[in-house]
């Protein structure tokens, strides 16, 4: 056995196994050392040093920076742009299929494209997990760079619901699962006390990707040429996955055996403040899925083009990058599952303050919509992991994570599907309730976020976690 220090430097970093090298971990600033040898801390940083040290059996060391932590940053953000702006540009796609390829089918029936692709990419991600807390990253990023191409090239051929739904849900959403653990999990090797900060930046790459791609599909669609457009997506994707393929590398590995109890942690289930974690990032994520996925057949409704549509989703992934990148900065030091819930319950408010009375005004009511609900729900993606990382392990945390999409991918699944039986007919009426429905989900995450952080601080008060 292996023991290191504060200051020590490990002479290859890349080839740890977590069987056989501990670390004294890093302390955290307001600590100090007992006369028995403990470390205890300061009560005026007391409420930092209960985020910062709250998963008290890591003791790994971590850079938290670096030239090799920041390009592993910089490939989880390359890999994120397609892989994530999948997610972000679904409405984009759902509205030209609904009114070109796919004109005769009902929404409901669209709607399971979608769905099905989200629950794939989710329920996926619980084998990736598995795979890259033990064997690394780079067989997964391979397979999945692969075949995210084949399928996307392939997209612009389709005409029919099977074919959306094999090569999108079904190709895409398997590529999108196996790439995801990785590409989040990744930087968690690099960072503890700046994890906040760096899964922030990793993530913003999925806000990139919102904005970009509908652009670069933005002149192919209003001409028509829906083939072309996916193709140049695809080439495009098949770019940035294979510079992030060769940018990630971790650093520990679990050495579990092959066996359903080591990718899902059931076990994990039990401890209270995962489980309300998990059943937060649900709501969250049906509420924004379901949102995201309509958005632009509501724009419609509104009587805004095809042009001025994927203008909105463009002005809403813009700023949800703002979106994810300040509550993750601002997160370390504020608290990762206050910032959560702070966004959550904005999110709630755009929606039954801004989008439910003035979105019938149309054009410029819809700018200002999109604006808000870009800032308010980019956190979803780049804190709710971030909170997962804070109560786990961080040998652990590619299996928490993936366990946590494992139980999300179910709601997702029928998340798309519910709100288009919600929407039904497109009277305005329908639309309404399918905004009442997404901001309940959204208020519904906030108190169970609320719940997780006081399963983990046995307090309702105000502490930095």
């Amino acid at each position: 056995m292996v023991v290191g220090n504060p200051n020590f430097i490990m002479p290859v970093a890349d080839d740890i196994q977590l069987n056989q090298v501990i670390l004294d971990p890093i302390r955290s600033e307001g600590s100090a050392i007992n006369e028995t040898g403990a470390e205890y801390y300061d009560d005026e940083k007391s409420e930092k040093n209960l985020m910062a040290n709250f998963v008290e059996s890591d003791d790994r060391f971590y850079p938290e920076g670096g030239l090799k932590a920041y390009l592993v940053v910089l490939g989880a953000f390359l890999g994120l742009i397609p892989v994530f702006g999948a997610f972000n540009m679904t409405s984009v796609i759902e509205t030209y299929i609904q009114t070109n390829q796919l004109q005769n089918e009902s929404t409901t029936s669209i709607g399971w494209i979608f769905s099905l692709f989200s629950f794939l990419t989710c329920f996926t991600s619980i084998f990736s997990g598995f795979v890259f807390d033990n064997y690394g990253c780079r067989h997964l990023m391979v397979t999945g760079t692969i075949l995210y191409f084949v399928s996307f090239f392939l997209l612009g051929e389709c005409t029919k619901i099977w074919h959306f739904i094999l090569c999108y849900s079904i190709m895409n959403g398997f590529a999108s699962g196996i790439m995801m653990s990785p590409l989040v999990s990744c930087s968690a090797h690099y960072f503890k006390r700046r994890r906040g900060h760096a899964i922030s930046l990793a993530t913003t790459g999925g806000s990139i990707g919102g904005v970009v791609l509908p652009l670069m599909l933005r002149p192919f669609f209003n001409r028509n040429e829906f083939k072309w457009g996916i193709r140049v997506v695809s080439f495009v994707s098949l770019a940035l996955l294979i510079i992030s393929t060769m940018l990630l590398k971790e650093r520990f590995y679990a050495n579990d055996k092959f066996k359903l109890s080591k990718m899902i942690d059931f076990n994990g289930l039990k401890e209270y403040n995962y489980l309300f974690c998990v059943l937060g990032v649900l709501s969250g994520e049906m509420s924004f899925n379901s949102g995201l996925t309509f958005y632009g057949s509501y724009c419609s409704y509104v009587g805004l083009s095809i042009n001025d549509t994927t203008i909105q989703i463009t002005i809403m992934n813009t700023l949800s990058t703002v979106g994810r990148y300040i509550p993750g900065l601002v997160s370390d030091s504020l608290g990762r599952y206050n910032c959560a819930i702070f966004c959550l319950i904005s999110l709630t408010l755009v929606q039954y303050i801004a989008w439910l009375p003035f979105g019938k005004y149309g054009l410029n009511a819809m700018y200002a919509i999109s604006c808000l609900y870009g800032l308010s729900s980019g956190s979803i993606y780049s804190l709710l992991p971030v909170c997962v990382g804070q109560i786990s392990d961080t040998k652990d945390f590619g299996k928490r994570y993936s366990t946590m999409y494992f139980v999300v991918s179910f709601g997702i699944l029928i998340s798309s599907p519910i709100s288009g039986a919600i929407i039904g007919d497109k009277s305005y009426f329908n639309y309404q309730m399918f905004i009442v429905f997404c901001g309940a989900l959204s208020a519904v995450s906030a108190v169970l976020y609320y719940i997780s952080r006081y399963a983990s601080t046995k307090t309702w008060g105000w502490v930095v976690f």
